[in-house]
């Protein structure tokens, strides 16, 4: 699987956990308001942050954590709306 399409496969599983989890059905509409919501979240990346001090090894090179899916989510979600990337409030 190439890099785009594993990304493009994350933004898709990412999209229906959410769509999932509020009940709702994917749409147009939902990813924009997502895309506001998941910018306006300060916490995401402090919580990334904190992820990436426990799960690295000491002196280790940190690893990709849970929340590089977010920024992967909130990059594809702007391609996809052909804007550009939401900023934090």
């Amino acid at each position: 699987m190439t890099a785009v399409r594993y990304v493009d496969h994350v933004h898709v599983r990412l999209v229906d956990a959410y769509t999932s989890a509020y009940g709702v059905r994917d749409s147009p509409g939902f990813r924009r308001r997502l895309a506001g919501q998941l910018a306006a979240d300060p916490r995401i990346d402090r919580y990334r942050e904190l992820v990436a001090e426990v799960v690295t090894e000491p002196g280790g090179r940190p690893e990709p954590t849970p929340g590089a899916a977010h920024d992967w989510l909130l990059a594809a979600l702007a391609v996809e709306r052909g804007t550009s990337l939401p900023t934090s409030v």
